[in-house]
């Protein structure tokens, strides 16, 4: 009998854990990904900063499903996953942006090719993005001005 009650327990648990995570996925299912996953799921690429809702937003050109080629030739599917944010950090006049990836399907996930970093906090400026971390040559991503 007392078996039969932590089984329904842990039943009753797993279950509002899933529900819960259906709309919000409380960091179980995201993941910061390496240069590497990137390269290899077809590269990325920023673009100008732009302006929407009154936000400053640094649009960014990535597709994690590899189906397109955005930098390189993607060398990795990934029909299982959607970018839940790009972060950006700074260092004087170097960002480094990087993917954060989820499931898809939760609200708030992009599974589609471009997608946009909040730069709104950034003094004005011309700053170098890396992916990553600041300084890597070969994550050198180019260069934008911040008005």
């Amino acid at each position: 009998m007392q078996g039969m009650r932590y089984a329904r327990i842990s039943l009753l648990m797993v279950s509002l854990l899933c529900c819960s995570c259906s709309s919000h996925d409380f960091g179980l299912f995201t993941d910061t990904q390496p240069w590497s996953f990137v390269q290899r799921t077809g590269g990325i690429r920023i673009h100008d900063p732009v302006v929407k809702a009154g936000q400053r937003l640094l649009p960014v050109e990535y597709d994690i499903s590899g189906l397109n080629e955005v930098t390189c030739k993607p060398a990795l599917l990934n029909s299982g996953m959607a970018v839940k944010e790009i972060t950006v950090s700074r260092s004087k006049h170097q960002l480094a942006i990087s993917v954060v990836s989820t499931l898809p399907g939760n609200e708030n996930r992009n599974t589609g090719r471009i997608h946009y970093a909040d730069i709104s906090s950034l003094p004005q400026g011309k700053y170098d993005v890396f992916y990553g971390k600041v300084g890597g040559e070969d994550r050198y991503l180019g260069s934008i001005n911040v008005l």
